[in-house]
Parts: structure tokens; sequence; C-alpha cells
């Protein structure tokens, strides 16, 4: 497969638009995680801002007592729509760091393909909520607790990218009309929407990571704090992303990893495939060295930075050994490992609170 710096971003989301048909969400086009800079914001489009708006006031609940739910499929696929037009007319440009074969792979799978546009950070946040909102008007057992950590790393992740001088407060009314009926689709069609939300807020937390490194390498203490807030708020809408997307029956869960196999995907498939964990993991190392002795006023934060980093990764072995038990992961199967796949993520989750200065040791 030819990656995108051989054929341009332009070709390379054609490619992966004939791959995925089904969904009306997908493709949904993300940026390339190496591409996301702490100006991020200031290099928005206005156009691209008001489709941030939209989605952002698509999240306000329909019925009294209803968080969320009641936003009309057609309302979902206007705005995935607009995102896709939006990007069509951006100039192609070449990636900022093309994505390994196994990365690829993994987009594919996932209905995602990456565009080098400045907008892009920006519209893959609106097709983060709208797989959100699809899901929630699905059955789901999320309490309303996940549920507002959901929305507020959806919000908070969204803040700065809405049309200037708005704060996102404005009276938009939600359309009339009944309520739309729960949707009972494959299980497939939760765990790749649930996917979407979480490669969405780890461009988040990859954007958050690298204004706290900037900002704590400036002696800027005041800026290093909000953007460790905004870290831990993304680390909690990470782990309810993960929970709403694991929230099906393990019989369920037997259909999806039976997709998840050869040839669909190649030996070995695994969410380490994932360009942008790749990523964050590759600036959760300079920011932990930095925490490790943090200025006096960000004790707080960092202690909370910790707390929802390790939160994510328990609500991904919860899930884990909710549908698997103690069997293996699928590369750990084709490794031959019998290893329990929520232990490997045990391991996977002390090695990132020693990156992060939590830790002395990875094998504490």
């Amino acid at each position: 497969m030819l990656t995108p710096s051989s054929r341009g971003a332009r070709e390379h989301v054609a490619e992966f638009g004939a791959a995925n048909e089904a969904g009306f969400l997908r493709l949904a086009v993300l940026p390339f995680p190496a591409g996301i800079a702490t100006d991020q914001a200031s290099k928005t489009s206005d156009e691209a801002r008001r489709i941030v708006g939209r989605a952002i006031r698509l999240c306000r609940p329909r019925w009294p007592g209803h968080a969320l739910q009641g936003v009309a499929d057609a309302e979902l696929s206007s705005l995935a729509d607009e995102c896709r037009a939006l990007l069509s007319r951006a100039a192609p440009g070449d990636a900022p760091c093309p994505l390994r074969d196994e990365e690829l792979a993994f987009d594919r799978f996932f209905g995602m393909a990456r565009h080098p546009s400045t907008d892009a950070f920006a519209l893959g946040i609106v097709w983060g909520i709208l797989a959100m909102l699809h899901e929630v008007n699905r059955p789901h057992s999320l309490v309303p607790a996940e549920m507002t950590a959901l929305t507020t790393g959806y919000f908070e992740l969204a803040r700065p990218f809405l049309p200037h001088g708005d704060d996102g407060s404005g009276r938009e009314e939600a359309s009339a009309g009944p309520r739309p009926a729960p949707r009972a689709e494959a299980a497939i069609e939760r765990w790749k929407n649930g996917h979407l939300m979480f490669v969405s807020l780890t461009d988040g937390l990859i954007l958050a990571h690298r204004r706290a490194i900037s900002a704590l390498g400036r002696d800027d203490a005041a800026e290093a704090g909000c953007a460790l807030h905004d870290c831990s708020s993304l680390f909690a809408a990470s782990a309810a992303a993960m929970r709403l997307t694991g929230d099906m029956e393990p019989r369920e869960y037997e259909e999806v990893r039976a997709i998840m196999s050869p040839p669909r995907v190649p030996e070995g498939f695994s969410g380490l495939f994932n360009a942008d964990h790749r990523q964050l993991l590759g600036v959760t190392k300079p920011l932990g060295a930095l925490l490790r002795q943090p200025p006096a006023q960000l004790a707080w934060s960092r202690e909370a930075y910790w707390q929802a980093l390790n939160d994510a990764y328990a609500a991904h072995r919860w899930v884990c050994q909710r549908l698997v038990n103690e069997a293996p992961s699928l590369i750990g199967t084709t490794h031959g490992s019998a290893r329990p796949a929520h232990e490997k993520l045990e391991r996977f989750a002390k090695r990132a609170l020693y990156f992060a200065g939590c830790v002395k040791s990875p094998a504490q």
C-alpha cells in the first residue's frame, strides 16, 4: 500500500472512502497526529469553527431528563457531509509524517482517514461528537456521571475552536419533532463509533500535552495548570468513551472479534496499531520528565492528571476483562501467548504511569 506522502492526502482519503461503506458517519477524516500543534486553534478557519459550534449545540438535551438523546440521523449525516465538503476544497498537501502500514490498516478498519488541512483537527472533534450522539441514541448502561465526563471532555476540547466571540451558550433551539426510536444496530457499529470517539479525544490529549510542555518550558505555571486540567478532563472522557464502546454482551463482542480477524485486518491486529496513541505516548514522556519536579502550585494538578491517566487505563482493563474474561488479546493469540489481555493492559498502564512521572519503575 502506498503511503500518503507518496500519493498525496486527497488520494489517501479516496482510497479509504472506497473501503468503508457502512455507517453514514464514515468516512471520518481526522488530522495526522504528528501535525497537531499548540497553535492549532489559531489556524482554524471560520467555516470549520461554525461547524464545531453546530456540533456543540446538537449536544443540548431535547427532552427534560434525557441527556443528549433525540438527535435525528439526518442532522448527524448533514453535519458529517459539511465536514467532508470543507475538506474536499482544502489543498491536499503532504502528510506531516506518513502513517505506518499497520496504522493505515487500523484507520481503514475503523473507517477513518487523515488530512493535512489545518481544519482537520477541529473537524475531528465534530466527528467524535457525532459518533457520541449516534451511540447515546442506542440503549446503553452509562450512568449520568459517565455521560457528564464524556460531554465535558468534548465541551472543553471544542471551546477554543468555537466561532470567534462565541462561548457556545448562544441560543439555538433544538429541532422539533418526535423522539427518534432507539437504534438497534450491530455491535461492530458501536465498536467502530467508539474508536472514533477515542481517537478524537486522544488527539485532544496530544494537543493538551504539548500545551503543558510548552508552558512548563516558559515557566508559565498558570497555563501549564490549565493544560493539565484539560488533560485530566480528556482522560476522564476517554474512560467514559471506552465504557460506551464496550457496552455490549460478551457474545456480541465475539462477533466483533471475529470481524477483527484476517483477511479483513492484518495478522495480530491490535489497538497498538493506532497512530494517535503512539503519538500520545511520545508526548507523555517529556511531560512526565517535567512533572517530576513541578512548580509548587502545580502539585494538585499533577495529582489529578496522574489519577485521570490511571482511571483511563482502568476503564480499558475493566471493559477488556468483562468482554473476554481471561482470554488473550488478538495480538497475544497471534504470538501464541495465553496471558490474559487484561494483564497485558495492566503492564501498559504501569508503563504509561512511569512515562508520566508517577512511578519510579514500570515494574511497580
